[in-house]
């Protein structure tokens, strides 16, 4: 039988808090759900929230197989010496690095775009993709061009509309002003194909309900019901995270998170269209 309390020391142990994060990331876990900043107080929350779900089986799991030479409390010394370390160990801590690096640069420049009048904004998600402050969001959060800020890293910037593909949903907004600035910016994915199963991560910001962060995996591509085929995702998901960007195991951003299927997770607008508005307009 499990003991959770060797489980909670041995994560405590054994992983950075970085390193929780994508052990969250690697369980479908929203790691900002969890309360409590400290490593002790996340590895706690951990523990309870996948046990109260009866998924606590799937952290053992996998913490055995990625710390194999730590003892994770199992009962039965055979369930431990059967699993052995992976093969290719240096490329899984590569990945992980990758990962835990891409989620970092994504917080960075994931933004929060308005439209309208104070009293009632438009909004959603958007993020930098250029270094000289233009930002790709959903088309929809335009709902008057001429008022568009962007909150970013505790900051209100002013922002104009420079092109928008309302067939693709996408826009593309530029900072106003602060010519000298430069801004951190998220590659969109030129060549990446992507494909059934494919596993990647959804990072959006909203100041009312903090960051959603988390991972799944292309399902398949919708046709029909859109202007465009757009992607579906297996990904959790919540209301007001429209526009976020959705970034592949290699760090490229791949989609625009803009729905929710009702079924399965995120709908997301291939980033193609968006990278054609941006090498269109700078």
């Amino acid at each position: 039988m499990l003991n959770k309390v060797n489980l909670r020391k041995g994560l405590e142990k054994c992983y950075s808090l970085g390193e929780l994060k994508i052990v969250c990331f690697e369980l479908g876990v929203d790691f900002d759900v969890l309360s409590g900043d400290s490593k002790p107080t996340k590895s706690l929350e951990l523990v309870e929230y996948l046990d109260r779900r009866g998924k606590i089986d799937a952290l053992v799991e996998y913490c055995v197989r990625d710390r194999p030479s730590y003892d994770w409390g199992i009962s039965t010394p055979d369930s431990r010496v059967t699993v052995n370390a992976p093969n290719n160990t240096a490329e899984k801590v590569m990945v992980q690095w990758q990962t835990e690096i891409g989620i970092r640069i994504m917080q960075a420049a994931v933004v929060w775009v308005s439209s309208g009048l104070p009293e009632r904004p438009v909004q959603a998600c958007g993020f930098f993709v250029e270094p000289r402050g233009y930002v790709v969001t959903v088309d929809f959060v335009i709902d008057d061009p001429e008022h568009i800020t962007i909150d970013w890293n505790k900051t209100k910037l002013h922002a104009s509309l420079i092109a928008r593909n309302k067939s693709a949903m996408t826009a593309l907004l530029r900072v106003d002003g602060l010519a000298d600035s430069l801004y951190p910016t998220l590659t969109m994915a030129a060549t990446d194909n992507v494909s059934p199963a494919d596993r990647i991560f959804l990072l959006g910001y909203n100041p009312g309900l903090g960051w959603l962060n988390n991972v799944g995996e292309v399902i398949d591509s919708v046709e029909g019901e859109y202007e465009i085929p757009v992607i579906r995702s297996q990904i959790e998901t919540r209301p007001g995270y429209a526009g976020a960007p959705v970034m592949n195991e290699r760090g490229h951003i791949v989609g625009i998170h803009f729905a929710r299927d009702k079924q399965l997770g995120a709908l997301m607008i291939p980033i193609e269209h968006a990278l054609k508005l941006l090498t269109a307009n700078i």
